[in-house]
């Protein structure tokens, strides 16, 4: 039996190192722009759990700030290092925790073994007396390398909540989006090294904003399964119809994008479902506002989407994430107008649905809402209009955008469905 196994063990050592270096990879790629957000870790690894900068050989604070000045971030020592410790800190805090008794969890552990142990000891395996251990192991792997270093700790950091809920929500939003199979995917794609590092990248900022997402609109702690099953089916069925939604410069960024992914050798599929990532996190918003109002979420999207080319949104979130975040505060900001802005477009999608009838367009909604709401809306958009043509896109300039969108809105748009 042990012989027989030989191959498949090889074959799963293999691809746990090969999924190390690829996080390295991305790791090294993202160093310098991550900079601030690592030496947070290291300060509070420091604080937390006794890490000394000196034996584990990481920048000291002083070498930190003269690293941010000349644009040079962690090397690959470092930055190893770094992730050794973030797991050991997630690992004790999941072990201290319920989740890996929890079956939506506790899922994954046959996984860890080779399919002739699989298929002979199933039973043993859910009894094996290191289960919890292999079973966090397996999920703080899953999350680190999936979904980066700091993913966690900017969870718990931007939306104060513990660690093990960075864990609860990463584990939802992979099984909501099929992050696992779509990493795989990149990973087993014919592309230049920057290519699949970029789409790597892509694909966490999918991962981050569903993850606030669900923490931020969902009951907590979430109910990871409950959260799968009310989501994971509706997002894989509107996914494939994204192309008949998108509109304007929304649908030209995307297909731009994908055409430039295909260029370097990824299926266009796989490039498609790349380039579309941060639409189909909105997904998330437009299911949830179809179950409040009980209407079609074909429908809504349609309407979602509208709003969105209507609006010139996406112009100001790229413009929001070329902002500056050197510290905490700057980090922050650009967060909070992010989140404002989606917030806004989820509550006028709320008001455009009142006063629209299902039958009719996205734009045959919005002309109506328009009409109605007129003096609201032709007092915002005339904001807008000069921030737009001043070409203004620093941190006043984009708050007040923000906030001119959520001038328009009538209602709240905070509620969720339960």
């Amino acid at each position: 039996m042990l012989e027989s196994m030989t191959d498949e063990v090889a074959e799963l050592v293999l691809t746990d190192n090969a999924d190390q270096n690829d996080l390295m990879g991305t790791s090294r790629a993202n160093a310098a722009s991550l900079l601030n957000v690592h030496a947070r870790q290291i300060k509070q690894l420091v604080a937390e759990r006794g890490l000394s900068r000196e034996l584990e050989a990481l920048p000291s604070e002083k070498e930190i700030r003269r690293r941010a000045e000349a644009g040079i971030g962690l090397t690959s020592p470092e930055l190893a290092t770094l992730m050794a410790h973030v797991k050991l800190a997630l690992k004790d805090e999941v072990l201290a925790s319920d989740l890996p008794d929890q079956e939506v969890f506790a899922a994954r552990l046959p996984h860890y073994f080779p399919s002739v142990l699989r298929d002979r000891f199933r039973s043993e395996i859910r009894s094996h007396q290191l289960r919890r251990e292999i079973v966090t192991t397996m999920l703080v792997n899953e999350l680190v390398e999936a979904a980066g270093i700091t993913y966690a700790y900017r969870i718990t950091e931007d939306v104060g909540v513990k660690p093990v809920d960075a864990v609860r929500t990463y584990v939802a939003t992979d099984a909501i989006f099929g992050i696992e199979k779509l990493w795989r995917q990149i990973r087993a794609a014919d592309v230049p090294v920057a290519t699949s590092d970029r789409m790597t990248l892509d694909t966490r900022r999918l991962i981050d904003r569903a993850g606030r997402w669900l923490l931020n609109y969902r009951p907590q702690p979430l109910a990871v399964g409950a959260e799968i099953n009310r989501f994971g089916k509706k997002v894989q069925e509107l996914t494939p119809r994204m192309s008949e939604w998108l509109r304007g410069d929304d649908k030209a960024i995307v297909e731009k994008e994908a055409a430039e992914f295909a260029s370097q050798g990824a299926s266009e599929e796989l490039a498609y479902m790349v380039a579309t990532g941060l639409y189909r996190y909105s997904l998330l918003d437009i299911i949830d506002i179809a179950d409040i109002v009980d209407r079609d979420p074909a429908e809504v999207a349609d309407t979602y989407f509208a709003l969105m080319d209507r609006l010139g949104t996406d112009g100001l979130l790229t413009a929001v994430s070329a902002l500056p975040r050197d510290d905490r505060w700057q980090s922050l900001a650009r967060l909070a107008i992010r989140d404002d802005i989606y917030a806004s477009l989820r509550a006028l999608c709320f008001d455009v649905l009142e006063v629209g009838e299902p039958e009719e367009s996205g734009e045959e909604k919005i002309g109506e809402w328009e009409h109605t709401s007129a003096s609201r809306v032709e007092r915002a958009r005339r904001t807008l209009t000069e921030i737009y043509e001043s070409g203004a896109k620093d941190l006043a300039a984009l708050s007040v955008a923000a906030r001119q969108i959520r001038r328009m809105t009538r209602t709240s748009g905070r509620g969720s469905s339960g």
